[in-house]
């Protein structure tokens, strides 16, 4: 796979696979390989790498709003780390509720949702061992746990809730 010139007024990468992968074991391995690395790699938060850990992906405190500031100047960059943490959090089920209330605010984002963002991305600096495991010698009994917040939402005053479901210490959804 390569990463080609975008076409003319897209703005966006390409990529473009240049040989084929399907029919072959490690196809969505070798695929998820490739497609990482594209991502990783043309990230504009590297300068990150030196920063101090989060111990949380969101503070608890702050509430995020549409009208929090000016718009940013140019919010590709911020747009295009809330597509990765989006794909990201299909196996790190831990920054879910922090990324889908940063995907609230891409049409207008400010100074605070791309702080937002970077806590994010320092809080998965030093949490990167974590990530889903499922054992085989697990018991099967399930656990559900779930919260609500009722006009949550300092926009919208939209109820906001979420659940987590268990087969034993592993979660499932």
């Amino acid at each position: 796979m390569v990463v080609d010139d975008p076409p003319p007024g897209s703005g966006q990468l390409v990529c473009r696979l240049k040989k084929s992968l399907y029919g072959l074991k490690q196809a969505s391995r070798q695929w998820y390989l490739k497609f990482s690395q594209v991502l990783s790699g043309s990230c504009v938060y590297a300068g990150l790498l030196g920063c101090k850990p989060a111990s949380t992906p969101m503070d608890s405190i702050k509430q995020l709003q549409m009208d929090a500031g000016p718009p940013l100047d140019d919010p590709t960059a911020n747009r295009r780390l809330i597509g990765r943490l989006v794909y990201l959090y299909i196996t790190r089920p831990d920054i879910t509720f922090a990324v889908n209330k940063l995907s609230q605010f891409l049409s207008k984002p400010c100074l605070d949702h791309s702080l937002a963002a970077e806590r994010v991305l320092r809080y998965l600096k030093g949490t990167i061992g974590h990530g889903l495991f499922y054992s085989a010698q697990a018991d099967i009994s399930p656990s559900i746990f779930s919260e609500a917040d009722w006009a949550g939402c300092p926009d919208t005053r939209r109820s906001i809730s979420g659940f987590c479901l268990f087969i034993d210490t592993s979660l499932i959804c």
